[in-house]
């Protein structure tokens, strides 16, 4: 689980966060909590580039969920 917070004087709407402890070669389904749908990122992609948040509203947060998807 991921949890974001955006404080009200940010001027950054978005940012990456590297994850860890993932395995390189699976596939992770990131579900936002508050908006419909997910989307899938390999273990690699989000130890390396990260996981890529954005939050619009100032101030604002999310919760993201991930998990290894079905093969």
């Amino acid at each position: 689980m991921v949890q974001a917070f955006r404080r009200p004087d940010s001027p950054f709407e978005s940012a990456r966060f590297k994850l860890r402890g993932l395995e390189v070669t699976a596939r992770y389904r990131v579900t936002d909590l508050d908006a419909p749908g997910a989307s899938e990122f390999t273990g690699r992609e989000l130890i390396e580039q990260g996981l890529p948040v954005s939050i619009k509203s100032a101030p604002g947060a999310l919760i993201l969920t991930y998990k290894q998807a079905p093969r």
